[in-house]
């Protein structure tokens, strides 16, 4: 079966749409002049929108330019061009309020992308910004780097490493593990002018305007290679991967390519019909719909019956001496919490299969390894009675830190999530503990909250910690003050 158009089609917008995000039934545009715009994508009712001020001094009266969006929890952040970074609160969709900005040095804001409490702009010809947005009335710079006028057009953040899409260089590579002065690692030039990027295990696929699609090997992030492209008909800008398929936005048409192999495969094409001279910009795929963010319009279709779909079949495994209750894969690696066996460390192969014998850190202090996070040098692992490890993955992996469970051996961590300079701990009948984690090598627990159940996993959005807690549900929890989580 064809993609196909579906209702409501198309979603008019005031101006261009560039970006689009969908959360459950909510569409949230980026539409140019139009600011923010809030839609339910099941009617293509408008629920709401804000225009961002422009001009100088900043006002209405001069509207900025909505381009680059990502939402998280009650927060969109907004690149808005002349506009910089706007943060706005989208609590009530029917109302969204601005809150915070921070106007980027080149005024050129193309796209922003937000990890923990650390927004990275791609601020046109002024290269990479970096703020800290703790305090989101107050977002201030932490950082940039300058790409010596060539326009940083998209940045992606994985881990340690930032990647841009920067126009007529192609992608650059940062060192961001010190934010506040992030250093560039590796370069591949690309053919065409680099619009947007995106980073799926050690495979950043490039969307390279006239060039089409460009798949760069990115495990070594300081020689990054080519290992397969594919030229499109038209302007390659927006892209989106799900699974095995990259849906680009290529000038009027969504290209969608099967991505498994190192050579792209087209695999089922979308052309305008309505309004089929406007240009994609973005793409946002949810469920078996595609949402493309056009000039005056968003457009939905149906990607259920493309062709070459085919079902999940086994690969492969890998026997493990005891238990393995969590995985986490970072690059060429997969870290295996393996209970009473520790923490085991496997090489994975171009196939994405686990390979030869792994290194194994092992009596974690004399706990169990039940669940595992990596972030940059170091594995942070929820040590079940032994409380948190922090593992130094450089060289030989070695144990630097730890912190034990506020009642020691007789409680149990199940996971642990790390946001910035804090690990929020899942710590069973001691519910949610906060460590600070700045110093590896001395973390120190600042924070706890009680929960009335058994804290099994958290997770971090925004300001709120979401926590599976056992019989009890689901708790939510303000840890706005990591010190007073309430």
């Amino acid at each position: 079966m064809p993609i196909t158009p579906i209702a409501p089609n198309p979603i008019s917008t005031p101006q261009d749409a560039y970006r689009i995000q969908v959360i459950a039934n909510l569409g949230y545009v980026a539409d140019w002049t139009g600011g923010l715009r809030i839609y339910d994508v099941t009617t293509g009712a408008s629920l709401g929108s804000v225009i961002i001020p422009g001009g100088t001094p900043p006002s209405t009266t001069t509207p900025g330019q909505a381009r680059g969006l990502q939402v998280i929890g009650k927060y969109a952040y907004v690149a808005a061009q002349g506009s910089g970074l706007q943060i706005i609160d989208v609590s009530n969709p029917a109302s969204p309020t601005i809150v915070g900005s921070y106007f980027t040095a080149s005024s050129n804001a193309y796209r922003v992308e937000v990890v923990g409490n650390l927004a990275y702009i791609a601020d046109g010809a002024n290269g990479v910004q970096i703020l800290d947005i703790t305090n989101k009335t107050a977002p201030k710079l932490l950082g940039s780097y300058s790409t010596g006028g060539v326009i940083a057009k998209t940045v992606q953040v994985v881990g340690n490493w930032a990647y841009v899409a920067n126009d007529t260089a192609g992608l650059l590579i940062l060192n961001v593990s010190n934010p506040s002065a992030p250093t560039l690692a590796g370069t591949y030039d690309t053919p065409g002018n680099a619009n947007s990027v995106q980073v799926i295990g050690n495979f950043a696929f490039v969307t390279d305007e006239g060039s089409g699609l460009q798949v760069i090997n990115v495990s070594n992030p300081t020689a990054p290679t080519l290992v397969g492209s594919y030229d499109t008909p038209g302007t390659a800008r927006g892209i989106e991967i799900i699974g095995k398929y990259a849906y680009i936005g290529d000038g009027t048409s969504l290209q969608v390519f099967n991505i498994s192999g190192s050579t792209p495969v087209l695999v089922d094409t979308f052309t305008n019909s309505t309004g089929g001279t406007n240009v994609i910009r973005g793409v946002e795929v949810e469920g078996n719909v595609a949402y493309t963010a056009e000039s005056g319009s968003v457009k939905q279709v149906e990607v259920l019956g493309l062709s070459g779909l085919s079902p999940v079949t086994f690969q492969s495994a890998v026997t493990t001496p005891a238990d393995a209750y969590r995985i986490e894969v970072v690059g060429n690696k997969a870290y295996v919490a393996d209970w009473t066996a520790g923490l085991l460390i496997y090489n994975v192969d171009s196939a994405g299969n686990l390979s030869g014998t792994p290194t194994t850190v092992a009596n974690l202090s004399g706990g169990s390894a039940r669940g595992v996070q990596v972030v940059g040098n170091y594995a942070y692992v929820a040590d079940w009675n032994a409380g948190l490890q922090i593992i130094d993955l450089t060289g030989t992996p070695t144990t630097v830190g730890s912190v034990p469970n506020p009642s020691g051996a007789a409680s149990t961590a199940y996971r642990v999530e790390v946001v910035g300079n804090l690990a929020y701990v899942s710590s069973g009948a001691d519910g949610l503990v906060i460590v600070d984690v700045s110093d590896p090598t001395a973390p120190q627990q600042i924070g706890q909250y009680n929960t009335p159940g058994i804290t099994k996993t958290t997770q971090i959005v925004g300001n709120l910690a979401y926590i599976a807690d056992d019989t009890f549900g689901l708790q939510i929890v303000d840890v706005s003050n990591p010190f007073r989580p309430c």
